[in-house]
């Protein structure tokens, strides 16, 4: 899905503010966020700043 450094950072700062606003303690974000970010090499693929990329045509959206 070529996920830049930036959408992965604007991830991570989406989702501080969610555990912030529904008061998640700082131990259990700092749990979460511990295992996310090893995970980065694995998520990002463009070493850029750069936000919104077009999902290919191709992508598809999970079925719920």
């Amino acid at each position: 899905m070529k996920v830049t450094a930036g959408e992965f950072d604007a991830l991570v700062a989406d989702l501080v503010a969610t555990l912030d606003e529904f008061r998640v303690p700082k131990p259990e974000q700092d749990e979460l966020l511990g295992l996310l970010g090893p995970m980065r090499d694995e998520i990002v693929e463009v070493e850029s700043p750069a936000t919104g990329t077009p999902l290919p045509e191709s992508y598809q959206p999970a079925l719920l």
